[in-house]
């Protein structure tokens, strides 16, 4: 499992749209209930979820990034984000740029699985935005780790784990927060 959020926020930091970027994303989107709840509310309540508990009970990773036009506004959606992390278990949190939101839509991506595709990328050329796709979060750390290590590791090596990609996008995908037309996206 492997679910991959992105939420869209308006002008008053209330969640106007939950989509996914994976089937697990998709199923995890249409069981949530955060329309136009504040975002660190929606946070939470992702957090909180069955399905997400549940793969951080299982060592699972979620990052979540935000990404605003507005480097102020960036840093304060950011820190609330890290605030509704705190003592979920293994939840990272990180900054991301309007382009890096484009490039990670075109992959097919939530921005954090984006951002760790990129990392193992420069790790290891060969990989590819299709492997990624199909990789936990935990799976591409794992990987990355070995890497800078000097340990190889394949994608054959790698078992099938849980974990929230992208962006509270959870991704992926528990939430990226941040960029668009006026309005900012939370990310999982």
């Amino acid at each position: 499992m492997n679910p991959s959020l992105e939420l869209s926020l308006n002008r008053l930091d209330r969640v106007i749209s939950v989509q996914g970027y994976n089937p697990e994303g998709e199923a995890l989107a249409s069981s949530l209930d955060v329309a136009f709840q504040p975002y660190t509310q929606a946070l939470e309540t992702i957090l909180s979820s069955e399905t997400v508990s549940a793969y951080l009970a299982a060592d699972g990773t979620v990052s979540i990034t935000v990404a605003c036009r507005d480097p102020d506004k960036s840093a304060q959606l950011l820190s609330a984000a890290q605030a509704c992390a705190q003592g979920a278990g293994r939840v990272y949190c990180h900054e991301g740029s309007g382009a890096e939101v484009e490039a990670a839509h075109h992959a097919g991506m939530s921005v954090g699985k984006y951002r760790a595709f990129l990392e193992l990328q420069a790790l290891d050329p060969s990989i590819t935005a299709e492997e990624v796709q199909a990789m936990s979060m935990k799976e591409i750390r794992a990987r990355i780790a070995a890497l800078s290590s000097g340990d190889a590791v394949t994608s054959s090596d790698q078992q099938s784990q849980s974990s929230c990609g992208g962006s509270a996008h959870n991704g992926g995908q528990a939430g990226h927060h941040g960029y668009g037309n006026g309005r900012h996206q939370a990310r999982e």
